[in-house]
């Protein structure tokens, strides 16, 4: 019987070694190398197939590579090819190609665990002068978005249950049935600890196999992007993640038919150490499926990673095991004995986890160093700097796993050097040892909480992509022309009676030549100009500022030339005009140097963040305020709008020469050309305010210190996300001394914004409804109200933000079922009546489940924020045909600025599904109504009630866009104008 036993667990282990050994090398995380034809490149004669080289081998079957023509049209013959002996290239063939711009959008499977990498470059065959882009879908070229609330709990369940597993194997062999027989146990007691043992292992083993089951699924959604019997079966047959996870199931399976044929009380030779070694066998399929797998199977980063994993199911898994144990076997134990059984165990246990933690620290390090460049000291010799280690995603959750390690272990010194002792020498007076147990017990209970969040986010980092791993390709979303780039053209106003007109170029993102043209209002030479000035202030950092005299040329211009914008990030370009017996006279822009290498990280620095938070609140606490904004698009054209507002819902806005309107809740009022006030309601109420710019902020980080006057400012910088998340819009934040905003520079695609606040909380502030108003003949109907599935989908409701989940209802789940989890620890233990044990148990369960419950609303509630966009839906689709006349053209059939009109603009028209949402509809209104820059006005083609089903349809489109989009930010009914 031994002896088949020995040969069917030989077998076993030979199949599994000689599988891992075929799988062969393979690397984390595919990258692009290289491509022919070249990103960016123009060919002289059409090429017959697009071949890319990448870092790793490819999974090919759940890989895509097409082709598209300007007009959106697939080039690509839709197969792949592989390349002989070549497992990093695929081939795409192509069918004949004109002369033009072409876009691949490649999307790769790794073969190595299972990650998804996407990716869009664009390439030119023959005469592309003025040849379009395809006009990509707007998420179709985004990175994939593998950590979710979903995926993020089942790989968290998946490897804690598999950690807590391994743990009691290994705890049963080392512990529990040492230290029966160290206290000399009676088989009565012995027993029923290996029942409980088994009852523990059994409920690990099915949390495992349901971890397991839903990780596949998301896998499956993952690369084949929807959820069938044959996907399933797909994924599982023909991808290593598949043979990875049939075997890592398998070897559990096998696990549990050991102890389960052991509960029949069947005795198998060498049982324990089968388990352990079966236990850490799948434990290392987890370890091929990591980011350890980028040098190879059997290389030395697999096993560091798998001696991590090793290290924590010993020490974390045994201390759940123990805890179960504990809470089951204090009262059947008589009271010496128990005391004695305590005195033994815990010394012990922490003996154990001393050399296990040394083990996770060593291999930690290890891991990190080869996954963060920063921390390779081997090769960098240098101590990383803090830019280096901040801003990262993997960083931030690995200092946050770092964190809770730290406090883990804070716990298990104060057991080992604390109540240990105390355990020992109240072996023999049990009274004492009862109420030691009862600290101990909330020490435990602490020790499991902690466990807990360590290896959630050990699962998060799972799904997270390290700094080593990040994409290289700094290509293009969209393929670009070979047309020379346009200098930007910003217009301002130093005076009411002064006009500058700043030209930046030749080329924009390294600009060497400032042309100022100075004139009047109207255009004609400004008398007595003795000197232009520019300063050039770097808002990121403190780097002084640079006072240019500006060179007088003919016809009014005064130009600066030279590298005056060396560095990366915003800048704030100051225009002085000094006239003869006349003030200086300034006016400011602001101007964005985009990095060479697109910063990915959105974590922000903490102490900026808060001071971002706190301007908000104290912006949403005001009663009243003014606004001017200066909004150019970069080709010169420019809009002055200034804005009363007064809380909670009223403001008074004019564009410069177009007249004023008023809103007071759900009415408007607005001028005709005449003067004339008319009233219509409102698409939604206006409400004022409701700032929402740091919940919407990424990357948030303190910038240099400034004045306002005299009137000290400290700078906050960060980024939003376009709706399509292809882009960044780039905001610098002026916060005085009582965290008000006083100033905000803004640069995105053809926007270059400044809004100067004032008059804070000032009671003269009075905004009130127009006398003499007349009403329109057919007003516009108020948005939809109630509680209807519709109401529900287009209005949604604002999420606050998490630490753990990224959601702060998700973070208060998953808390609950851990504060149940301790409470079903302390029920279990202690002399308690009947009824008070079933009371405590019973309230245990109920946060369980409540926080299960919580979970999944979460996770359903993120889902519905993407919706959250203010929409009239019956107005929007009247609106649908209106767009398409006279809209469409430009603004393109999905409102991202790409319509075919758009070629002969000289800037690209606005993305109304990220612009929309930051204007109230009277702006939106004045827009259309009046026109600007290259945009005509559409007051004498449009009634006010077409203009405003437009708007509705205009919003119906961004939330389409939002809903489609991974980065989007929703925007909440009733908001304040912000750009």
């Amino acid at each position: 019987m031994r002896v088949g036993i020995l040969k069917w667990g030989s077998g076993i282990a030979a199949a599994f070694v000689l599988t891992l050994l075929t799988l062969g090398v393979v690397f984390a995380h595919a990258k692009l190398i290289n491509a022919t034809p070249a990103p960016n490149s123009v060919a002289g004669s059409a090429p017959t197939q697009v071949q890319l080289w990448f870092d790793e081998p490819l999974d090919l079957a759940f890989s895509s590579v097409q082709v598209f023509d300007a007009k959106q049209t697939r080039v690509d013959q839709g197969t792949l090819q592989p390349v002989s002996g070549d497992a990093m290239s695929v081939i795409a063939p192509l069918k004949t190609l004109d002369d033009g711009a072409y876009t691949v959008m490649w999307k790769v499977l790794s073969a190595a665990d299972g990650h998804i990498s996407r990716g869009v470059f664009a390439f030119g065959v023959g005469d592309v002068a003025g040849a379009l882009a395809a006009p990509l879908d707007a998420n179709a070229a985004s990175a994939t978005n593998e950590l979710t609330p979903v995926s993020g709990a089942l790989r968290w369940l998946a490897l804690i249950s598999m950690l807590t597993l391994v743990g009691a194997f290994i705890f049963r062999v080392l512990l529990l049935e040492r230290s029966l027989t160290a206290i000399q146990a009676d088989e009565k007691i012995r027993v029923l600890a290996r029942r409980h043992w088994r009852q523990f292992v059994f409920i690990a083993f099915a949390l495992c196999l349901l971890g397991n089951f839903g990780d596949l699924l998301v896998q499956v959604k993952l690369v084949a992007e929807q959820l069938e019997l044959n996907t399933i079966g797909d994924v599982l047959l023909n991808s290593r993640y598949g043979t990875l996870w049939l075997w890592r199931v398998g070897l559990l399976v096998v696990c549990a038919a050991l102890v389960g044929v052991e509960a029949r009380g069947k005795t198998i030779p060498y049982a324990d150490a089968a388990l352990i070694v079966l236990g850490n066998a799948a434990l290392f399929t987890r370890s091929l499926n990591s980011h350890a797998a980028s040098s190879g199977n059997l290389s030395l980063s697999v096993f560091a990673d798998w001696l991590h994993l090793f290290g924590a199911a010993v020490w974390i898994g045994g201390l759940f095991c123990l805890a179960w144990l504990l809470a089951r076997l204090w009262r059947p134990l008589e009271s010496k004995t128990r005391s004695a059984w305590l005195a033994w165990s815990v010394p012990q246990f922490s003996r154990i986890a001393i050399p296990m933690t040394a083990l996770i620290f060593v291999t930690g390090a290890y891991g990190s160093a080869l996954q963060i460049p920063a921390l390779d000291f081997w090769n960098t010799r240098a101590l990383p700097t803090w830019e280096q280690l901040s801003g990262d995603a993997y960083i931030t959750m690995l200092a946050r796993k770092i964190v809770l390690f730290a406090a883990l272990l804070a716990f298990g010194a104060l057991n080992l050097f604390w109540l240990s002792p105390r355990f020992r020498k109240y072996v023999n007076e049990p009274e004492k040892s009862g109420r030691l147990f009862s600290r101990f017990q909330m020490t435990m209970a602490a020790e499991v909480l902690l466990g807990t969040g360590v290896i959630f986010l050990a699962g998060m980092l799972t799904l997270t992509v390290p700094p080593r791993s990040a994409p290289a390709q700094t290509t293009p979303a969209l393929a670009q022309t070979t047309a020379p780039e346009r200098p930007v053209a910003l217009v301002g106003y130093p005076t009411a009676q002064a006009r500058v007109v700043l030209e930046i170029g030749p080329e924009p993102n390294a600009p060497t030549v400032f042309d100022a043209l100075v004139t009047d209002a109207a255009g004609n030479a400004l008398p007595d100009v003795q000197r232009v000035i520019f300063n050039f202030m770097y808002l990121n950092q403190d780097t002084g500022a640079q006072n240019v005299n500006a060179e007088p040329r003919a016809e009014n211009h005064f130009v600066a030339e030279g590298q005056l914008l060396p560095l990366e990030g915003m800048w704030k370009i100051k225009v002085t005009v000094r006239q003869k017996g006349a003030d200086d006279a300034s006016v400011e822009f602001p101007y964005y140097i985009a990095p060479r290498f697109p910063e990915t990280a959105d974590a922000p620095v903490m102490t900026a963040q808060l001071q971002l938070v706190k301007a908000q609140e104290t912006m949403n606490a005001l009663t009243s305020a003014r606004m001017k904004q200066q909004l150019n698009d970069g080709g010169g054209n420019v809009a002055l709008s200034s804005y009363q507002y007064q809380a909670p819902d009223r403001t008074r806005f004019e564009i410069q020469g177009q007249g004023e309107s008023i809103a007071v809740g759900g009415q408007q009022f607005y001028q005709d050309k005449d003067g004339n006030w008319f009233a219509r309601a409102r698409i939604e109420p206006f409400v004022f305010p409701n700032y929402k710019f740091a919940d919407t902020a990424l990357r948030t980080r303190q910038g240099r210190a400034d004045k306002i006057g005299a009137e000290p400012m400290q700078i906050i910088l960060f980024d939003t996300s376009t709706t399509s998340g292809d882009a960044r819009i780039q905001y610098a934040y002026w916060l005085d001394s009582n965290a008000r905003v006083a100033q905000v520079g803004m640069v995105a695609s053809n926007h270059y914004m400044l809004e100067q606040y004032s008059d804070f909380d000032n009671p003269a502030i009075k905004i009130e409804a127009p006398a003499n108003v007349q009403v329109m003949p057919t007003a516009a109907p108020v948005a939809p109200t109630g509680n209807s599935p519709l109401t529900a989908a287009v209005q949604g409701s604002g999420r606050p933000r998490g630490f753990i989940t990224g959601d702060l209802e998700g973070d208060g789940a998953l808390v609950m079922v851990v504060v149940g989890v301790v409470i079903l620890l302390v029920g279990t233990g202690g002399k308690r009546p009947a009824r008070a044990r079933w009371v405590i148990l019973g309230t245990g369960a109920a946060a369980i489940l409540l926080g299960v419950g919580l979970f999944i609303d979460a996770v359903n509630g993120m889902n519905a924020a993407a919706q959250n966009v203010p929409v009239n839906v019956a107005r929007a689709s009247s609106g649908q045909q209106i767009y398409a006349e006279y809209c469409q053209t430009c603004h393109g059939e999905k409102g991202y600025g790409d319509g075919p009109g758009a070629a002969a603009l000289p800037t690209q028209p606005f993305d109304l599904t990220t612009h929309v949402l930051l204007h109230d509809e009277q702006y939106l209104h004045a827009l259309i109504l009046n026109g600007r820059g290259y945009m005509p006005a559409f007051g004498d083609r449009l009634s006010q009630d077409q203009i405003l089903d437009v708007i509705a349809y205009s919003r119906l489109l961004a939330r389409n866009a939002q809903q489609a989009g991974a980065n989007a930010t929703p925007a909440r009914p009733g908001f304040t104008p912000q750009p």
